[in-house]
């Protein structure tokens, strides 16, 4: 009954007319809701990442209702932008199911023995959390009055910034990250059943965070919190998830028109909740940017780059200041230039845009097949060490849980570098801690 309601609605929006394009949305979306029947885990990768892919879909199937069919970063007749968003939905779906493929590939192939865990009380592996999330809350801190009074000039010089983020943080990337520290010292809070100081944290990091214009960070970052208080703390029910959704798309919209006006406001055509998701699925510009790409490589307007910027993630710890020719690093910034011939255009494609520009559809299903299988077997693993108590592998999971998605992007493979590097340091602090503490003990005997 559920899939004749569905589908009722969904062509209804086409007043019934059955095509190509519309046809194979339908299946995208079939494919999309796979996950919630095949796994029981509602925060399973797959599950999290169709919540954001959903957009990618809406914004897809809200240019298809368009009458005649206008790409935004490509000239082109209706017809041909028609046949290019066909082609966007073949390419997406394709890449989806090569996901699902990967995932359950990876239980036929063991990469470790698990071993059994004494019972008795979780063996923390990071011994002294608490200490360390004060540390990681003071440098997220400090890196952010640096932000606002250096960078910038003060808190309204770093709203105003907010619409010009890409210039005004540009090389300075390692200060916004710094800044995460202090959700990471929320995390830590959280595992030591800290939870009123760690709800507080997160909340005022979020905000210092947001004000740096970058909303997917956020919502990322608000995620790995969920994921932590889901495996450590309590199990949370949808109806908190749909809440917590529901903040997280006023979220997209107040901010949004911060970003396009300057205010913090919702206006007045955001009535309800379908309109907030709208609103958040046209952020994405899928429906525009991934036809265009294609678009432009069927036309020869630009060619398929052979992974020739596939790899300057090796460019990345680099700082411009000190090589001011430094290529292109974010793969969005790539796309932009491509497209548009500026530099200041980030044009976010999607993991399959990228791969499709670089390798074509070889790429689509070797890297589709390989995300899928390497992100299976790093949550197997990160689940099974959380549930003996081993906080390291389970921190890197989920603050690296959306970018392991799409890891071979530029973008995802500098957060996931980034967050193995925190995971690192915070082993070497603790083993120093653990030293002072150690020779403290014995000095008092």
């Amino acid at each position: 009954m559920t899939t004749v309601l569905f589908s009722i609605i969904y062509f209804g929006l086409y007043d019934f007319y059955f095509d190509t394009v519309n046809t194979k949305l339908f299946i995208a979306f079939i494919i999309l809701i796979l996950p919630l029947l095949l796994y029981k885990d509602i925060f399973h990768p797959l599950i999290v990442y169709s919540l954001f892919q959903s957009l990618v879909l809406i914004d897809l199937l809200n240019k298809s209702l368009e009458k005649p069919i206008h790409l935004r970063y490509l000239f082109s007749s209706a017809n041909e932008a028609k046949s290019f968003l066909s082609s966007s939905i073949t390419l997406w779906s394709i890449w989806y199911l090569l996901l699902l493929v990967g995932f359950a590939f990876s239980n036929k192939v063991k990469l470790y023995h698990k071993k059994k865990c004494n019972g008795g009380e979780l063996n923390y592996d990071i011994k002294f959390p608490t200490i360390i999330a004060l540390i990681f809350i003071l440098l997220g801190s400090v890196s952010f009055f640096y932000a606002m009074f250096v960078i910038n000039s003060g808190f309204s010089s770093m709203l105003e910034s907010m619409r010009q983020r890409v210039e005004t943080y540009e090389g300075l990337a390692y200060v916004t990250f710094f800044t995460q520290l202090g959700v990471v010292g929320s995390i830590l809070l959280l595992f030591r059943k800290h939870k009123v100081l760690s709800i507080i944290t997160l909340v005022i990091f979020s905000f210092m965070i947001s004000l740096y214009g970058s909303r997917g960070t956020v919502l990322n970052l608000l995620i790995s919190y969920m994921l932590a208080y889901n495996y450590k703390i309590k199990k949370i029910n949808i109806y908190k998830i749909a809440f917590v959704g529901f903040v997280g798309l006023l979220f997209v919209k107040i901010y949004g028109e911060q970003r396009f006006s300057g205010k913090f406001s919702l206006n007045n055509d955001t009535n309800n909740i379908v309109d907030l998701i709208a609103y958040a699925a046209s952020q994405k510009q899928s429906g525009d940017i991934l036809p265009s790409l294609i678009g432009a490589l069927k036309k020869n307007v630009i060619d398929f780059q052979l992974g020739k910027d596939f790899f300057n993630i090796i460019f990345a710890p680099i700082p411009r200041k000190l090589w001011e020719t430094k290529p292109q690093i974010d793969h969005t910034g790539i796309i932009g230039k491509l497209l548009m011939g500026e530099d200041f255009w980030g044009l976010p494609a999607g993991a399959y845009g990228w791969i499709y520009l670089n390798f074509w559809w070889f790429g689509i299903i070797f890297f589709g097949f390989m995300t899928g299988f390497i992100a299976a077997k790093i949550y197997k693993y990160a689940i099974y060490q959380a549930r003996r108590g081993s906080d390291y592998v389970f921190l890197f999971y989920i603050l690296s849980v959306t970018s392991l998605m799409e890891m071979f992007t530029t973008a995802s493979q500098v957060r996931i570098i980034f967050y193995f590097l925190i995971i690192m340091i915070l082993k070497l602090m603790d083993k120093i801690i653990l030293a002072f503490h150690n020779r403290h003990r014995l000095l008092l005997r």
